[in-house]
């Protein structure tokens, strides 16, 4: 099972790391690695709800809706819900 607090831990080391190198790019690429474990996790509730957050954030993005912060808040809002919902089965 993936552990999200072990991998947490892991990206808040990297971004840490930053004050501490010089070396950017190498940061640069341990966060692209990370980002792209997390998204390798399909199976993952709270993945899913990244994964299908980001999705719509981006669609959302690209409009010149005036309510599309609103519309991005209610959407989490429902998300959340049915991501604790399916958690507490």
């Amino acid at each position: 099972m993936f552990d999200f607090e072990k991998w947490s831990q892991r990206l808040y080391d990297t971004v840490e790391r930053t004050d501490e190198e010089e070396a950017l790019s190498a940061r640069d690429n341990e966060l692209e690695e990370l980002w792209e474990e997390l998204f390798q996790q399909t199976d993952d509730t709270y993945v899913q709800f990244l994964d299908e957050l980001l999705t719509l954030t981006k669609k959302d993005m690209q409009t010149d809706h005036p309510s599309a912060k609103q519309d991005i808040h209610q959407l989490v809002d429902r998300m959340r819900e049915s991501v604790l919902e399916g958690n507490e089965s």
